[in-house]
């Protein structure tokens, strides 16, 4: 196939978090820097050496543009909500303005999917919202939820509308997107593309690996928090049967992430606990080298048919340990359940000492290194090289013509089951 070097935009809001969404554009755009002119678009200023030295991302020869952004993550009060809505609505026209200039804009979703001029439009939704219903207004409005109404019903008036401005979906899951078709009924492809994993390049053996539990996740309240706290109720349970291990607690924090880490802290006095805040990404490795279990406990607790937006919704720290060897313990909700095969390649947990038994019981089992080898196998199949293969498939009708119709005919290719 013949390509025609063209000029691609990658906007994303939350391009300074760092985390699971940035990983995705972050890995598309240095594939797409290769044979075209590609420029990650910002509404937040950023560091873009430190983003590819913390996500392992090579983006040499790729431009960055700032589009002035005035609103807030989270407005509080209707006044705050009114100007905030109006600030978003400044961003997205000059959004538009700048994406003119290009070819193909993709876009992160984020709360509304904004308005881009490109001459194809490529959305990459990775949170799987549910569309409200009465039986979740009222008892909203009775509550006094009124962030949550005011936004959900935004959602309910603009995304339909907004979804029909782009040419083609990618979800990061089958669970995202199923809750995406079923809900909001897009009139465009919706393709499953999963993340981009860095792997290590050679196996990982069980015998470099210690009595050592790695959980990787941001530290944050709210929305899809990661229940670090969970975790530490478990290991306390845990170690007290199994003394000389510990638990590792790894992931980013902004200014209100570190009220939650001292939190933790606090409650982790005395207990063999390290906390590796805004680790550097060789030290992630490291833990996940000689740990030799990786537990998740991200949507625990939460009921997936009422709250998909908070069971994880792939789960690329899950794979990355995977892919060291580290036996996965994980929520059985959500994306998860797309990734480990229970009792080859991992387990999943619904209660604490369901964990704590099962964890226990795997430790003690001469099968466990075996089941280290099935997992780290398991982990190739999201590896960056088949994220390549698959992104280019989904996007080889916009990428090769960017004035062509139809992209329905890409929906096999692309999508994995």
């Amino acid at each position: 196939m013949s390509f025609q070097r063209m000029r691609v935009a990658l906007y994303n809001p939350g391009w300074p978090v760092m985390g699971g969404g940035e990983v995705y554009l972050g890995v598309l755009a240095e594939i797409l820097s290769e044979r075209h002119h590609v420029d990650l678009i910002t509404v937040r200023p950023f560091d873009l050496r430190q983003l590819q030295e913390r996500l392992g991302l090579h983006l040499n020869g790729v431009g960055l543009i700032e589009v002035p952004g005035e609103a807030v993550s989270f407005p509080r009060g209707a006044r705050e909500w009114l100007r905030n809505r109006r600030a978003l609505a400044r961003t997205y026209r000059a959004l538009e303005q700048v994406t003119r200039a290009y070819d193909v804009a993709i876009a992160l979703e984020s709360d509304l999917p904004p308005r881009l001029a490109a001459r194809r439009k490529i959305l990459h939704i990775q949170v799987p919202h549910r569309r409200w219903t009465a039986r979740d207004l009222f008892p909203a409005l009775r509550a006094r939820r009124l962030t949550d109404v005011r936004r959900e019903v935004a959602r309910a008036v603009y995304f339909p509308r907004a979804l029909r401005r782009y040419d083609l979906i990618l979800c990061n899951s089958q669970f995202t997107a199923r809750v995406i078709r079923e809900n909001w009924h897009p009139s465009i492809p919706v393709l499953v593309v999963p993340p981009p994993v860095e792997l290590p390049a050679m196996p990982v053996s069980w015998g470099e690996k210690r009595n050592s539990i790695v959980s990787t996740a941001r530290f944050f309240r709210g929305g899809h928090e990661k229940n670090q706290r969970i975790l530490i109720e478990a290991f306390r349970a845990f170690v007290a049967r199994h003394p000389g291990w510990e638990l590792h607690l790894v992931g980013g924090a902004d200014a209100s992430g570190e009220t939650v880490v001292a939190e933790l802290e606090r409650s982790t006095r005395g207990m063999p606990v390290i906390f590796h805040v805004n680790a550097e990404r060789e030290d992630v490795r490291r833990l996940y080298r000689f740990s030799k279990v990786f537990w998740q406990a991200t949507g625990f607790g939460v009921d997936e048919h009422r709250e998909p937006e908070r069971v994880e919704h792939f789960g690329i720290a899950l794979v990355e340990a995977m892919g060291y060897g580290c036996i996965p313990f994980a929520v059985g909700r959500g994306g998860p359940r797309e990734i480990i095969e229970p009792s080859v390649n991992g387990f999943f947990w619904e209660t604490i000492p369901e964990l704590v038994e099962r964890t226990a019981a795997v430790i003690s089992r001469v099968e466990a290194a075996h089941m280290s080898v099935c997992a780290a196998e398991r982990a190739r199949t999201f590896g960056r090289e088949a994220f390549r293969e698959r992104v280019l498939a989904a996007l080889a009708r916009v990428l090769s013509d960017p004035s062509a119709g139809e992209l329905s005919s890409t929906r096999r290719r692309a999508d994995v089951r």
